[in-house]
């Protein structure tokens, strides 16, 4: 990777750990490598890190669906 080169970060998102980790082993071989910010099995894992998976909740705190 030059110096110039951007980073290009993504995130993670599937529930099963062996898939996960498959894929970001195959960003980290990419060239320039992809940068891994977050995994984990859904969006929340993603948006608030690891063990700090916050329930998704419908409009106005209702229960989805």
């Amino acid at each position: 990777m030059t110096p110039q080169s951007p980073v290009v970060t993504v995130a993670v998102i599937d529930d099963h750990p062996v898939v996960a980790a498959g894929i970001a082993a195959w960003y980290a071989a990419a060239d320039p490598p992809v940068r891994v910010l977050a995994a984990g099995p859904d969006r929340s894992a993603a948006l608030h890190g690891p063990g700090r998976a916050v329930r998704e909740r419908g409009p106005a705190g209702g229960s989805p669906g």
